[in-house]
Formats: C-alpha cells, sequence, structure tokens
C-alpha cells in the first residue's frame, strides 16, 4: 500500500516548508516527490498575481483582501497527475479562507539539482534564495539552528 506523507522543515508566521514524500507500506520512507512552500503575502490579489485571468478580468474587477501562493518544487519527471496531488494538498490547507485568494506556481528541476535541494538544509537556502525574487520580507539564513526544535521557529 502507497501512502503520501508530509513532513513540516519549516513554520513561520506567514510561510511554511513542506517535505512531500510517498511512504512505502508506511515503513516511514519513502522516494521524496516533492517540496511545498506556502507563501502568505498579506497583501490584496492583483491581476498580475493570475496571469492567465489578463484579457478576461480587469485590474478593477481583482483583488481579494489577502494573497497566498503556493510553490510546488519538483523533479522535471513529475507527471500531471503528481502535480494535481500537489494542487488538491494545497487547496486543503487554502480553500475556504474568507477574503483570500491562492495559487500556484511548479517549479520543475532535474533530478540532481533535485536530489541537492531536497537535503533539509538546502531547501531552506533555496526556498530563501527562490523567495527572495518574490519579496523582501524574509531571510530565512536568519533562523538560529535551535530553533528547529520547536514548532515554529519563529
Amino acid at each position: 500500500m502507497m501512502q503520501t506523507t508530509f513532513r513540516r522543515l519549516l513554520k513561520l508566521k506567514d510561510l511554511e516548508l513542506f517535505k512531500v514524500s510517498d511512504n512505502v507500506y508506511g515503513q516511514g520512507f519513502g522516494k521524496i516527490v516533492a517540496l511545498i512552500l506556502i507563501v502568505d503575502f498579506k497583501r490584496k490579489s492583483t491581476l498580475s498575481d493570475f496571469p492567465y485571468m489578463i484579457g478576461i478580468d480587469t485590474e478593477a474587477e481583482y483583488g481579494i483582501n489577502n494573497y497566498i501562493k503556493a510553490f510546488f518544487i519538483v523533479r522535471d519527471t513529475l507527471e500531471t497527475e503528481g502535480i494535481e496531488i500537489l494542487e488538491e494538498v494545497a487547496g486543503c490547507f487554502l480553500e475556504g479562507k474568507d477574503n483570500c485568494d491562492w495559487n500556484y506556481d511548479v517549479i520543475k528541476l532535474n533530478s540532481a539539482d533535485f536530489e541537492n535541494v531536497i537535503r533539509t538544509e538546502n531547501a531552506i537556502k533555496y526556498c530563501n534564495e527562490f523567495i527572495s525574487k518574490q519579496t523582501s520580507e524574509f531571510d530565512l539564513t536568519k533562523i538560529e539552528t535551535s530553533k528547529f526544535q520547536f514548532l515554529s521557529q519563529d
């Protein structure tokens, strides 16, 4: 029997990072299939957050009070079904929040890069580099190692 397991690597007030694995027969080991990074930008959503809506909606019609984005960091070989499962998981965390828009991006890495990124310390470093391109509000490198013994690292 195949199960999917989630291990939270990082929890901050506005950001969470999970490692997703196929857990074979409940033995606690399996192939890591993705990292899910969820970021609460705590700002109004804009049409540019949803580029596929340009031409359908206008900026004046757009904008809900809060915007959250999920990033799925995966091997470039992950099939569409795997992405759909990650979307469903993110939806379990994010659907039903009043006055909140959310969406996701898929970041595909070749196998060698993915294997390097999924090591916990590398995952946090990679996510820090990646998220700093999105916003300057987070610096994951400043989290003290001793804080990882707690439920939340802020």
